[in-house]
């Protein structure tokens, strides 16, 4: 952001006692003179951050009977808790929002229960303005007015006005979902419609055109002040039927906060357009709808994958959530049981006619 300077005009006396610390350039007399102050200062960091974590996991048999039921409890930061007391499934990683690319939350069922399940997950989004407190009103800037002696109204807020969801194309979205109407998620089937708010590289990459993008305007009309945060939610599902539903089952979901608005109460912007968004972490700017989502591809029948790693993840205005696997138990198929009982039954009786065979003949 630009400052720009009044040209101030002043008068110098000349001392002629003082005349040899005047500089002589071109047949001019110029003084070289100190102690100005005009009064510049570091704005106030203005940063926003959404953190999109998994707040419930339910798989269920086709007959509604649940396998798995696990919520994040209010006073948890995230899932990982619950999920120690849920059956068959792990939490594995760092909830940590900087470290999730790499957690997941997996479940192992057995052959058997892995036959017409349906998959439900629910995600909360936080979306917190992590900026200094600034003031829209001249007093703040012009006068020194301090913030206690300015009015709440004053203090500059965000809003987010567009959310982008970036769902794998596999999974999908919750349509008569409760969760989902009250948040106002809408399907992007044109992604030339999102050329406002998304740039152009995003548009145009690879991955983006291997997920199910969402939108929601819900935020738009909150504003959040520093410190303060609101929260969003989304749910979707997926039916596991086939055997490469079973081997295959992998839930990715991302998002980026692509447009945001800066204004207090009173809408006024004379103090807020034009003001960049910063990472406090490291001074960088925040380009919001830059985010280039991550994809994971299933290449070979083995199950081998090909990633397309994500663009821009280290801005705070986007987020992943913990990926989410359901895989077939690695305890292996317990269906031979019953056949080694039948060969082991089959054994002994063998045994035992061989033996009393051999005995009577030995009469």
């Amino acid at each position: 952001m630009d400052s720009y300077t009044p040209i101030l005009v002043f008068g110098v006396e000349i001392d002629p006692s003082e005349i040899k610390n005047a500089n002589h350039k071109n047949g001019q007399l110029k003084f070289d003179v100190d102690g100005i102050n005009l009064g510049i200062i570091k704005r106030p960091i203005q940063a926003i951050e959404i953190d999109k974590r998994v707040s419930k996991l339910k798989i269920s048999k086709s007959s509604e009977e649940e396998i798995i039921n696990a919520q994040k409890r209010p006073t948890d930061p995230s899932i990982s808790t619950a999920i120690k007391d849920a059956p068959y499934t792990t939490y594995i990683g760092n909830d940590d929002q900087t470290q999730r690319r790499n957690t997941e939350i997996k479940s192992e069922l057995d052959d058997e229960l892995l036959q017409n399940v349906r998959l439900e997950v629910t995600y909360n989004f936080t979306v917190t303005n992590n900026s200094e407190k600034d003031y829209s009103t001249v007093e703040f800037y012009r006068y020194g007015t301090t913030a206690s002696q300015l009015f709440d109204e004053n203090v500059i807020k965000i809003s987010p006005t567009n959310i982008v969801d970036y769902l794998d194309k596999q999974t999908n979205y919750a349509i008569t979902s409760e969760a989902n109407e009250n948040n106002g998620w809408t399907i992007v089937t044109d992604l030339n419609s999102l050329k406002d708010i998304v740039m152009d590289d995003v548009l145009k990459s690879k991955n983006i055109k291997q997920t199910s993008v969402y939108k929601t305007e819900k935020l738009g009309n909150e504003k959040i002040a520093p410190g303060d945060n609101t929260t969003l939610q989304m749910e979707v599902e997926r039916r596991m039927t086939s055997a490469k539903d079973q081997s295959d089952t992998n839930v990715v979901n991302q998002v980026e906060i692509v447009q945001v608005e800066k204004t207090d109460e009173s809408n006024n912007e004379m103090q807020v357009k034009g003001m960049p968004l910063i990472n406090p972490e490291d001074g960088k700017y925040i380009t919001c709808g830059n985010y280039v989502p991550s994809v994971q591809r299933t290449t070979t029948s083995s199950g081998e994958t090909t990633d397309l790693e994500a663009k821009n993840a280290d801005e705070p205005d986007s987020s992943m959530a913990e990926s989410v696997l359901v895989v077939a138990s690695t305890g292996g198929n317990r269906n031979y049981i019953p056949y080694i009982g039948v060969a082991i039954t089959a054994l002994v009786a063998i045994a035992g006619g061989v033996y009393f065979i051999r005995k009577k003949l030995t009469k």
